[in-house]
């Protein structure tokens, strides 16, 4: 993985991956970042070339990562083993009652009390750190590419296959659809709000 500044200069190289990574998450204080690879390893870096900790999946490809830094955890997902999180030392903390095959994105809320994630594709689910389901949704325009929590954690904005982003009010359960935006003709890969919230892209 590279680290890269808004100028386009290379900072930092990280390396320890034997095969491609697929994931990468940054943390929002900016000083962790976690990868996961197809050779089933898991790595979380502080941003010097030295990984912090690292981990293997035993059985399965690893899918997805993120970084809790306000608890200090990582979630970890792999395509037949139970969603997982673990401590920034490796040790299981959580899994998670649910089938992970299929799933696409997940993010931790900003205060680090919740979790959201995809599954199929279509269904977003936000669970507590005890692994209990506080609500879930359908998105019905099309396949989930992305989505990101506001910076209070009481919305979700969802990027879709569609060229459609929705977005959604997750403070209080059950969610609730606000709007639905069509923003293309083609695929959203990305989308964000910036920091006061006014605005999304």
């Amino acid at each position: 993985a590279k680290i890269w500044n808004l100028q386009g200069l290379e900072l930092k190289t990280l390396r320890g991956h034997q095969e491609g990574i697929l994931k990468v998450a940054v943390d929002r204080t900016g000083r962790h970042i976690a990868t996961a690879s197809e050779d089933g390893t898991v790595k979380l870096w502080d941003l010097t070339p030295k990984p912090m900790l690292g981990f293997r999946s035993q059985n399965a490809r690893l899918t997805g990562v993120a970084i809790n830094p306000a608890r200090s955890l990582l979630a970890v997902v792999t395509e037949d083993e139970p969603l997982s999180l673990m401590n920034f030392q490796g040790q299981l903390q959580q899994t998670f009652p649910l089938n992970t095959a299929g799933m696409t994105q997940l993010s931790f809320s900003p205060d680090g009390q919740q979790l959201a994630t995809t599954l199929g594709g279509k269904i977003v689910k936000i669970w507590d750190l005890q692994g209990k389901l506080l609500g879930q949704f359908s998105q019905d325009s099309g396949r989930i590419y992305n989505f990101a929590w506001s910076a209070d954690g009481n919305l979700l904005a969802i990027a879709t296959k569609s060229g459609k982003v929705s977005l959604w009010k997750v403070g209080q359960m059950p969610p609730t659809r606000l709007l639905t935006i069509t923003v293309s003709q083609d695929r959203v890969y990305g989308v964000s709000f910036n920091p006061k919230q006014s605005l999304l892209a």
